[in-house]
């Protein structure tokens, strides 16, 4: 398989592993179920033995009581049920690991594959450049093109994955860190059109959604900010995004207050520190001024993501486009 196919696969299987995840969580719940109810059976069966033995008369046997048989009954058959079905779905969970693991390997041998690839041409270059001296000039050139080739493979493969793993891993210390800017406004813009974004872009912007946002989602409290608007904004053009590092940019007004332009900062310099390497320098600062005359022209529309804090110095935009 290719890259892409691998990646699809990846994320097939995450998907498979949490849904069988929901069934454990059910059989063991009905196996809670089940224990208690035996120990509903143990309890009352004791009280009624304790009746007897105080009475202290031997008496004929009491007719069964039909609710403590259904009971005892009903517990034995959630208990085995809850087994059984616990020890099935953690059998196709270690099958779905083990097929995430093995789609992980060939997703890393596709990448070091590359990476021999990239080497194995430096050191032709060399080889050439050391057999024919008076061209020295072309073969730098290649030498030089071959080298930066190498070190942007061995870069994307420190730094390959999905960038909603790499944010979910920061999300505990940004989303401490943004918490006293709680109610700052923010909007956050999809590069693309709807349907046609693809998987790994849609929850890169669902990881920051969650930090900014006021759920508790994994054990981490979000940061309380305000989304405006409070649905998935899709921004058709985004070659303005272009050059954003890792895919993702954080921009604000060059006249925002003194609060919102430290919320600014605080959460472009947490973005870059979560998505290495971040070449751009984050927050952007968009000029007001230049906002205007672009859309007077009508080159722009004052809702896309790099106009609108322009207009309203009280706004945070935050774009993600393609994994870079």
């Amino acid at each position: 398989m290719d890259e892409s196919a691998v990646k699809v696969l990846l994320a097939s299987l995450e998907a498979y592993r949490s849904t069988l995840h929901w069934w454990l969580e059910l059989w063991t719940f009905l196996v809670v179920v089940g224990v208690a109810l035996e120990v509903v059976f143990v309890v009352w069966e004791y009280v009624e033995e304790l009746h007897d033995f105080r009475r202290g008369i031997v008496h004929p046997p009491e007719r069964p009581i039909r609710l403590l048989f259904f009971l005892g009954l009903l517990g034995a058959a959630l208990v085995a049920i809850g087994v059984a079905g616990e020890l099935y779905a953690e059998s196709k969970i270690e099958t779905v690991e083990t097929g995430i693991r093995k789609a992980n390997d060939e997703l890393f041998l596709l990448l070091s594959k590359e990476a021999g690839d990239a080497e194995k041409s430096a050191k032709a270059a060399h080889e050439e450049a050391d057999a024919v001296k008076k061209e020295t000039d072309v073969l730098t050139l290649r030498l030089e093109n071959a080298s930066r080739q190498l070190g942007k493979l061995e870069k994307n493969i420190a730094a390959q994955g999905p960038r909603a793993q790499l944010i979910i891993k920061a999300a505990p210390e940004l989303a401490r860190k943004l918490a006293p800017f709680a109610g700052q406004r923010v909007g956050l813009f999809v590069c693309g059109q709807q349907g046609l974004v693809d998987q790994e872009t849609l929850d890169a912007w669902g990881a920051i959604a969650n930090i900014l946002g006021p759920d508790t989602v994994s054990g981490v409290t979000g940061a309380k900010w305000k989304e405006v608007p409070t649905n998935l904004n899709f921004a058709g053009n985004c070659g303005a995004a272009k050059g954003l590092g890792q895919g993702v940019g954080v921009l604000v007004s060059k006249r925002a207050s003194k609060s919102t332009m430290e919320a600014a900062t605080v959460l472009g310099n947490g973005l870059a520190k979560a998505l290495p390497p971040s070449p751009n320098k984050m927050p952007s600062l968009v000029d007001p001024d230049f906002a205007r005359s672009m859309i007077e022209r009508g080159f722009q529309d004052k809702n896309a993501p790099w106009i609108a804090p322009a207009l309203d110095p009280d706004l945070i935009t935050v774009v993600v486009g393609e994994h870079p």
